[in-house]
């Protein structure tokens, strides 16, 4: 399956998007064949303040888990462009990846 985007933002309401826990997240299969900049510029470009998601606490990621059970992949805001083995999210906080996970 195509990896999805999501966000953390809303401008709009569409019929792609899910609400969580006063969060917005758009779901596109745009980002098929793309890299994870490109998912994120993508991101970017469709309203200022929307990214790649953040996940804050382990019910958000059960709720995202929940959207790759139904949708597929996704790409998350995180990465270790700057530092291999150096996991941050876009805002360069650490992305403390196992406080949500076994």
């Amino acid at each position: 399956p195509p990896p999805y985007a999501a966000f953390a933002a809303c401008a709009e309401v569409v019929a792609e998007s899910r609400a969580y826990n006063g969060k917005c997240y758009w779901l596109s299969s745009n980002f098929a064949s793309s890299n994870w900049q490109t998912a994120l510029a993508s991101c970017e470009a469709r309203a200022g303040s929307a990214s790649l998601v953040r996940i804050d606490d382990s019910s958000e990621n059960d709720f995202m888990e929940s959207l790759v059970a139904t949708y597929g992949s996704l790409w998350l805001g995180a990465s270790d462009l700057a530092v291999e083995g150096t996991w941050v999210w876009t805002d360069g906080t650490p992305a403390l990846l196992s406080e949500f996970t076994d």
